[in-house]
């Protein structure tokens, strides 16, 4: 029998058909030589861009603007009102021809119960040095107690506005003594003061007060305050007394002032005050029954120190004008701390 030999075109298309199948496609780039590089001067290709994390979902409107304080609201205020806990003592100094110095040295404290009720003490003494007693030209010094004063004071602050109003009642030790040092010096620690709070001072007299007053920051570091204190002296016996009276005797004060803080807790202002005996025409002098004065004044607030350094002049008679000889011009010093 005859062998038939395929033609050599079918033989070569069964050789290209293997050569091409896909595992000599999968062969054929190892097989292949590497690219040549690029020419000088091109860039070589980047790889494609990695894909960015997506944002973080931006708050909604409402909450953004809650949280952002007003364009027109400032940080808030360190401020504290002046009538608040604390500790310290008040000194003034008088200096007049033949009545030689005195030196009123009032200690007080001023105690939370709750955060709106104050309690205070204050405890007055009085050091004359240099002073002639009765009708001798001898010059001693004299030492003299006043009346312990407490008082419970409702304070409450809105904003800017602190209110307060309260009472007060006085121990009258003034006049445990009748000698002349001691008196004298009670007598002249009331003069140093131009006659303000002379409750301190009343010889044999329970002086029952009351009071009540306003602190404004009107911008800041700028301060308005006021005050009115009605007070009833009650005698204890039918002797002379500091106002010349041996009835009960109802009077008035009142205060006010101006002060301004810079950022450094540095200021001062002024300030002015009036006694005023309702009921009894010639408390002070004859025909007198009213005498005002005038501080100017440095001070220092901080966190927890205070300080005032004034200069209280008599502003009418019978103890002013303060530059007068004999008349009442005096240093006053109120140095302490808040807690």
């Amino acid at each position: 029998m005859r062998r038939v030999r395929p033609p050599a075109a079918f033989l070569f298309t069964l050789f290209l058909f293997s050569a091409l199948s896909p595992a000599a496609f999968a062969q054929a780039p190892s097989d292949l030589p590497p690219p040549p590089p690029p020419p000088p001067g091109t860039q070589p290709a980047l790889p494609p861009p990695t894909s960015a994390p997506a944002p973080a979902p931006a708050a909604p409107a409402s909450r953004t603007r809650a949280e952002a304080p007003p364009p027109d609201e400032g940080p808030a205020s360190p401020w504290k009102p002046m009538m608040r806990a604390g500790a310290g003592v008040e000194i003034y100094w008088f200096s007049a021809k033949n009545l030689g110095s005195t030196f009123p040295i009032i200690p007080y404290g001023i105690f939370e119960l709750t955060p709106n009720l104050l309690f205070d003490v204050h405890v007055p003494f009085s050091l004359a040095t240099d002073t002639r007693f009765g009708l001798t030209n001898d010059s001693r010094a004299g030492v003299g107690v006043g009346n312990p004063t407490v008082g419970l004071t409702y304070v409450t602050t809105d904003a800017r506005t602190t209110w307060f109003i309260g009472g007060r009642i006085s121990a009258p030790l003034a006049g445990v003594s009748d000698s002349a040092p001691w008196q004298v010096a009670n007598t002249l620690g009331a003069f140093s003061m131009a006659l303000y709070d002379v409750h301190y001072w009343a010889y044999r007299y329970v002086p029952i007060g009351v009071r009540g007053g306003v602190e404004w920051q009107s911008s800041p570091g700028l301060f308005l305050r006021g005050s009115l204190e009605p007070t009833l002296f009650i005698p204890t016996e039918d002797k002379a007394s500091l106002v010349g009276t041996r009835k009960a005797v109802f009077l008035y004060q009142m205060r006010f002032e101006l002060e301004k803080h810079t950022d450094s807790g540095w200021g001062g202002g002024a300030g002015i005050q009036i006694v005023h005996a309702v009921s009894e025409g010639d408390a002070f002098s004859k025909g007198d029954n009213a005498q005002a004065g005038f501080e100017p004044f440095g001070s220092y607030e901080s966190g927890t120190t205070f300080a005032r350094l004034g200069l209280l002049l008599g502003v009418d008679p019978p103890l002013g004008f303060g530059f007068d000889q004999g008349k009442v011009a005096s240093l006053h010093l109120n140095v302490g701390s808040h807690f």
